[in-house]
């Protein structure tokens, strides 16, 4: 009896063994579900934003390269053809968000359009800047009057048609002057820089004529040379940082001035002629010294004491 029994399941056991393996050669094994097809993954996503991006570098979606996510599926090796998992289209937050970490190469296409950058790629600009094609940094501040006048001068007004000693005594001149409008010639930067530029295109002793033009003196085209030096002798030389060597007013400093015999010499920072004699053009040297150091001693200068001063009779 019991063999009877032992035999039927034996018997049993085998046909199932048997349809087992029927199964497997017939290719009708049940097929295994894939947990990414379930209903609670089958949400439609938003390509704009969301929290599980893509940080693969060659993967390709058809829509362009994922702009959001911060916790990337990294397909850096997978493509739609080698069956691996597509990019991710978007993610469960949605929204047009910033990316956060972007593709980690940069080289994701489609849509997007940052091949070579480092930061995040599609349409909207990551958090970090975009540093690809049609990224980069943002422009450099424009330079301000000044430094344009004083890069004139740079290139243009060297040797003996120099007229500051150097780029900062050049840079604080100018900023003690209006800046004004080059249609006017006045006491102003911008009256001064439209004689630099002309210097960049004279020839021959044109250029030593333009340099002086567009110098502190500005050889009377910007205001007259008392009016130039005057405006500077009210800002440097005043009585708490030259004591006595200052004027009393801005008229007693134009009328002294304009007393005074013409120069001869155009003006020049570095003629001998100019630092010491008894005309307009040495005071004007001094008080521009006087505004780099040692006001004091320019100023009394200034005041035609001691250097500028007429000859003892």
């Amino acid at each position: 009896m019991r063999s009877r029994k032992f035999q039927a399941l034996l018997a049993t056991a085998s046909s199932v063994a048997l349809l087992a393996a029927c199964n497997q050669i017939l290719g009708i094994d049940e097929a295994a579900v894939d947990a990414r097809l379930s209903p609670s993954n089958h949400e439609p996503s938003v390509l704009s934003g969301g929290s599980a991006g893509s940080a693969g570098s060659e993967s390709v979606s058809t829509s362009g390269t994922d702009m959001g996510g911060s916790a990337g599926i990294d397909h850096s090796h997978m493509t739609h053809e080698d069956g691996g998992a597509p990019p991710s289209e978007g993610g469960t937050d949605g929204g047009p968000g910033p990316s956060q970490a972007g593709t980690q190469n940069g080289n994701g296409n489609g849509n997007g359009n940052g091949k070579g950058g480092s930061a995040g790629t599609g349409h909207t600009p990551s958090e970090a800047g975009a540093s690809g094609e049609g990224g980069g940094g943002g422009d450099d501040e424009p330079k301000d009057l000044c430094e344009t006048y004083c890069d004139e001068l740079d290139d243009l007004c060297i040797g003996v048609a120099a007229q500051y000693r150097d780029r900062d005594q050049c840079l604080k001149i100018c900023r003690m002057l209006p800046e004004g409008t080059s249609d006017e010639d006045a006491n102003t930067v911008s009256c001064r820089l439209k004689y630099a530029e002309k210097a960049r295109y004279g020839l021959g002793t044109e250029v030593n004529v333009y340099c002086t033009q567009a110098g502190p003196s500005s050889d009377g085209r910007c205001g007259s040379v008392c009016e130039g030096f005057c405006s500077l002798m009210g800002t440097v030389c005043t009585e708490e940082s030259a004591g006595v060597y200052h004027f009393a007013s801005d008229e007693d400093c134009r009328t002294t001035c304009e007393a005074l015999p013409p120069a001869g010499v155009a003006y020049s920072s570095s003629n001998p002629q100019i630092s010491d004699g008894n005309h307009a053009l040495c005071r004007l040297f001094h008080v521009t010294s006087a505004a780099m150091a040692d006001p004091e001693e320019h100023c009394e200068h200034a005041l035609g004491i001691t250097l500028c001063e007429a000859p003892a009779q």
